[in-house]
């Protein structure tokens, strides 16, 4: 009798079997037949020697597409165990902004090496592309393209698309560059359209052109992003200072660098230094990245434990005390890191600067005001509710104000801590949120506590 209930198998399983029959055609097939994110973890699931098996019997052209849907740092990890020249036609074979992302994750000898095998003109877009910020046009800029001089006839250039059809069917060809011909200086764009439309005995520059709008090689990847929001191009052309053309920038890739730069951002709020981490890297390198975030936390927080203990003597005359601390310290926590946030984007938009700490301040009051009296009247009545000895009404009143003081406090500091970071040059993305929530908390402490002290007269118990 067959079984019905067998399990199917999971996808890096089936992927590892067709690994051991060497079929790079149905190896092919198979990875055709996975979403991207679904190719990235299957992968991820195999073993470096798997992973190698699988890069080895794919060709060139489709292990360049696979490393392209993979995280650079997976992408890297693979390619590295690769001997060069495997390694270098991989890379060849990719586009030259993700030439500059994967090689860069590797270290200078592995890289060199690769560099060694790689066919000349992608060297020299690796090495023109690379002077650029990862962050900028000439950073995320392509140089596979089409352009033409503008005195060049029609017939010649239908005559070299189509005998350079299978290198150019990979090219972003909505539109064609027209080039000054003494220089690369940019003289237009016309439509694919017009060209394909237009009668053989015309030159390029008598075509009806488009507004050669374009940006500079050191243009934020914020003011591309506005571009494009402006403009409804699919790319658009990245020029120097003279207006030679450098390459173009590709709406899509804009997209996934501000991905990117989210999904670093986050890790480092997170504690992430390293701006990327895997569940299959090495335990002792991860903890290690790790441990440099936490153990300056477990120091800082010491801050906070020492007033504490300082007040011990007064906490003990009324323990309800405890209870109501951290929950104060913990609402004016969130209310800093909320003030981070807002700060924290406004700084990555150019929005505010680093030395406008007072106009933070001048906006956050009015919030931090607000929601300490609605916040701080809904603690107060907690407090009178919980407590059932007979100075509830001075433990609610200590409670509310605590925190209409601490409401007011956390979002200044909250707001202006990315800034002052920032200005002295830290990375506000992985030290405003610890640093914040330490000097939150220890103040909450001391604010409850003392006035606690003067409220309710406290003594120190013997």
């Amino acid at each position: 009798m067959t079984n019905t209930n067998t399990p199917n198998p999971q996808p890096w399983e089936t992927l590892d079997q067709i690994i051991q029959s060497g079929d790079a055609q149905h190896l092919q097939l198979f990875l055709r037949s996975l979403s991207a994110s679904d190719v990235a973890r299957t992968i991820s699931r195999l073993d470096e020697e798997q992973q190698a098996q699988l890069f080895a019997i794919l060709p060139p052209e489709f292990a360049a597409d696979i490393a392209e849907e993979l995280p650079h740092a997976q992408a890297a990890d693979i390619i590295e165990d690769m001997p060069a020249d495997i390694a270098a036609a991989i890379v060849d074979e990719m586009d030259s902004d993700e030439q500059v992302d994967i090689l860069s994750q590797l270290d200078d000898q592995d890289s060199a090496a690769i560099i060694q095998h790689m066919a000349p003109d992608e060297v020299q877009d690796v090495l023109r592309l690379s002077q650029y910020p990862s962050d900028s046009a000439g950073g995320i800029m392509i140089t596979e393209y089409l352009a033409y001089s503008e005195n060049q006839p029609i017939i010649d250039v239908i005559k070299d698309l189509r005998e350079n059809a299978d290198q150019y069917r990979e090219y972003h060809v909505q539109y064609i560059y027209l080039l000054s011909p003494q220089s690369k200086k940019l003289r237009g764009m016309v439509r694919m359209r017009e060209l394909i439309l237009a009668p053989d005995n015309k030159l390029l520059k008598d075509l009806p052109k488009v507004n050669p709008k374009s940006v500079h090689a050191q243009d934020s990847l914020d003011s591309i992003d506005n571009f494009f929001a402006r403009n409804h191009f699919g790319a658009v052309p990245v020029i120097d200072i003279q207006g030679t053309l450098l390459g173009i920038v590709t709406k899509s890739n804009v997209e996934e660098s501000l991905t990117q730069r989210s999904e670093q951002e986050f890790l480092r709020f997170g504690g992430i230094i390293a701006g990327e981490e895997r569940r299959e890297d090495n335990l002792l390198p991860k903890a290690l990245r790790r441990l440099v975030f936490l153990a300056p936390n477990a120091m800082l927080c010491f801050i906070s434990i020492s007033i504490i203990l300082f007040y011990e003597a007064y906490i003990k005359e009324v323990p309800v005390l405890a209870a109501f601390m951290p929950l104060v310290a913990a609402m004016s926590g969130a209310s800093a890191n909320q003030a981070i946030a807002v700060s924290f984007r406004e700084l990555t938009l150019g929005l505010v600067k680093p030395h406008e700490t007072m106009l933070v301040v001048k906006k956050e009051i009015g919030v931090g005001l607000f929601n300490g009296i609605i916040i701080g009247l809904l603690l107060a009545l907690a407090a009178f509710l919980l407590d059932d000895s007979g100075h509830r009404a001075q433990l609610a009143l200590v409670v509310g104000l605590s925190f209409l003081v601490m409401s007011l406090l956390s979002v200044s500091i909250g707001g202006c801590m990315p800034l002052l970071l920032k200005k002295c040059k830290i990375d506000p993305a992985m030290a405003a949120s610890p640093l914040t929530t330490v000097i939150s908390d220890a103040c909450s402490f001391w604010i409850v506590l003392n006035l606690a002290i003067q409220i309710l007269n406290l003594q120190p118990s013997a």
